[in-house]
């Protein structure tokens, strides 16, 4: 599937007219009123990028300790994996799909779980910026 074909179902499937990639080769969706998802094709490999900005890195080993056990096998991600951005001093969410074997209708179902996963994620580290330290992990 080449990323106009993707963008093209895409737009399709979720009901975004305008949906495209821009010169970086990023499309942004906006989920709710302020969750933003980055769509980021690559040539080499072939792949789209799905990744969420979610807040400051939180400061504290019990924070990082629990969103590490989170990655452990997607368990409380969805699938997808929280990392630190360095430049930026944040946690980000992140996955990626094939082109080559990109189905629409499971894309926009992970999509979906990744959203569920973002915004749970987001307002857990603005939990744990209170210092709330009771683990939670998502439905």
């Amino acid at each position: 599937m080449s990323p106009d074909e993707f963008t093209e179902q895409l737009r399709s499937s979720l009901g975004v007219p305008d949906l495209a990639f821009n010169d970086q080769h990023v499309c942004r969706l906006l989920v709710g009123e302020d969750l933003v998802i980055d769509l980021e094709y690559l040539d080499e490999p072939r792949q789209i990028q799905v990744y969420s900005g979610l807040g400051p890195a939180p400061k504290g080993r019990e924070a990082l300790v629990e969103l590490l056990a989170a990655n452990l096998f997607g368990r409380a991600t969805s699938g997808a994996t929280l990392a630190v951005d360095d430049e930026q001093e944040e946690i980000v969410l992140c996955r990626s799909f094939d082109l080559d074997t990109l189905q629409i209708e499971r894309c926009v179902a992970e999509l979906n779980e990744f959203a569920h996963a973002a915004t749970f994620w987001s307002d857990r580290l603005a939990g744990l910026e209170l210092g709330v330290d009771d683990p939670v992990t998502p439905e």
